[in-house]
């Protein structure tokens, strides 16, 4: 599968606390258990796609200072060609505090994600022969969207999650998408209800959610179906819904159906949260496919 990723690279500080919410304290001595790490729901689909052994293109914007260096090498680590636009302001930098069940805050830098324009120059020498295209609401991309749609290059879209389906900022990504995955953190009403009003509304062929503990739903072609939970040790959940999303569209776009697609991508997740870091934790081909055999 070839593949352009179009999304957020930054720094991530990891750290582990007792409960929530956080007890104040002046000073809380913690060792070997903070972690700093290259992330981003962009870059982690590059680390994704890139252990899958996807032939990938990352476009991204990168800060000007001493940690981009850090962040481009990380992601020329991944496997994936780069494409960069080099803005004058700091890298980003997010920080996730996790407890002992899994559950986590994100403290997020917004500063080059949603508010920035890329220049053009640095996707004009884009391809025609995407077998997909990976969007995750990074603000930049939007105005690539008419673009890979005129390419007729299918674009699948981690909306993060769903709770106003008339969102200014999201009413883009969801007008142009052919599949979307997104989490039901923030929607407590009937799912099926929801689902089939985003598949009337726009016709996916394919819609994908997110339920935590409880699994996952797929919707294809509007018929829904829910899949349970695999069983596993929840460290972090943090990045639990870019490995789902990712490691389906590898799946889906190689070939499996999608229910296949979205077994095997439960199975990926299942081990990704065992990891304290968002951008650790994933599978390689053959071990995906040796896991999925003994799970399902």
């Amino acid at each position: 599968m070839k593949a352009l990723i179009l999304g957020t690279a930054g720094l991530q500080i990891n750290i582990p606390i007792d409960s929530f919410p956080f007890e104040y304290k002046s000073i809380v001595f913690m060792d070997d258990k903070v972690s700093m790490d290259v992330a981003g729901v962009g870059y982690s689909h590059c680390r994704i796609l890139g252990k899958l052994e996807d032939e990938i293109t990352f476009l991204t914007g990168i800060g000007n200072d001493p940690y981009a260096c850090v962040i481009e090498k990380a992601i020329e680590d991944s496997g994936a060609s780069l494409m960069i636009d080099r803005k004058d302001k700091a890298s980003l930098v997010s920080v996730i505090l996790y407890d002992n069940e899994g559950r986590r805050t994100i403290l997020r830098e917004g500063r080059m994600d949603y508010k920035y324009k890329m220049k053009p120059s640095a996707y004009e020498k884009l391809e025609d022969d995407y077998d997909v295209a990976l969007f995750s609401m990074a603000g930049f991309s939007k105005d690539l969207l008419p673009i890979i749609k005129e390419k007729g290059i299918p674009i699948a879209c981690d909306i993060q999650d769903v709770h106003n389906l008339d969102n200014e900022y999201g009413k883009d990504f969801m007008a142009y998408a052919d599949i979307i995955f997104f989490s039901n953190d923030n929607y407590e009403d009937d799912l099926d209800s929801l689902l089939m009003t985003i598949y009337k509304k726009y016709k996916y062929s394919i819609i994908g959610v997110g339920l935590g503990s409880k699994g996952c739903a797929l919707c294809v072609d509007g018929k829904i179906s829910y899949y349970g939970a695999v069983k596993t040790e929840v460290v972090n959940t943090v990045g639990a819904g870019d490995a789902l999303f990712a490691s389906f569209v590898h799946c889906y776009f190689n070939g499996d159906s999608p229910d296949v697609a979205i077994k095997k991508a439960q199975v990926f997740a299942a081990e990704k949260i065992k990891y304290t870091t968002a951008s650790k934790g994933f599978m390689n081909k053959t071990e995906l496919e040796t896991r999925y055999k003994t799970s399902f």
